[in-house]
């Protein structure tokens, strides 16, 4: 008799899930960076459609990336695309037209067809320091602190909040000094710890 021929077939009915990495987050340079890892390997031949903005749809700005193996794909948004403050506050990610190799597409909420994958922020508005004081305006020995009071409500609505102080004196240090607020608000009223300050006439910014 004849051998019998073999073949294998797999069946596959689970959908896929997506991790993704955003750089810088939140986003305030040149350029942000979108890397989806899924949970198994994808149908590569075509990239998936990657946007984001504010409000439904979710297309105001498309992301071009490729795949790096079939299960990471990494895009580029460039932010000029980002200088109207409509692209500043809470943003939403959505992918669609991507599947596993069966078939199956991804596994979450659906707006349209369409994955909802993730919300971010684009905040590309400097904070503003509100006031700059110190205890009085002559002492006789060590000026342990300075009141600054800063907020970040202008602009991205949600901000990305004040992650940082950074102050320096005309009469030294005139190097940047950095205080890190901790958690991130943004509005903060902080004491900045200036240790002794040399003696003469000193400028705070």
């Amino acid at each position: 008799p004849l051998s019998p021929a073999t073949a294998e077939v797999l069946r596959d009915d689970t959908r896929p899930t997506v991790n993704v990495q955003i750089s810088p987050e939140p986003a305030s340079a040149t350029s942000v960076s979108f890397t989806l890892v899924f949970s198994e390997a994808m149908a590569t031949a075509a990239s998936p459609v990657v946007t984001f903005g504010r409000t439904a749809p979710y297309q105001n700005v498309q992301v071009i990336g490729s795949w790096s193996g079939d299960t990471v794909w990494a895009g580029t948004a460039a932010t000029v695309h980002m200088l109207n403050d409509a692209e500043e506050g809470l943003n939403t990610l959505v992918i669609t037209e991507v599947t596993d190799r069966c078939g199956n597409p991804l596994s979450a909420t659906t707006y349209n067809d369409k994955y909802l994958i993730r919300e971010f922020i684009i905040d590309k508005t400097a904070p503003s320091v509100s006031s700059v004081s110190v205890p009085t305006d002559c002492v006789t020995t060590c000026m342990p602190v300075i009141e600054v009071q800063a907020n970040d409500t202008q602009g991205a609505s949600p901000s990305s909040g004040i992650i940082i102080v950074q102050w320096r004196s005309s009469n030294g240090p005139t190097t940047w000094q950095t205080q890190q607020v901790s958690p991130p608000s943004t509005n903060i009223s902080i004491t900045l710890d200036t240790a002794c300050l040399t003696e003469g006439t000193h400028i705070i910014e």
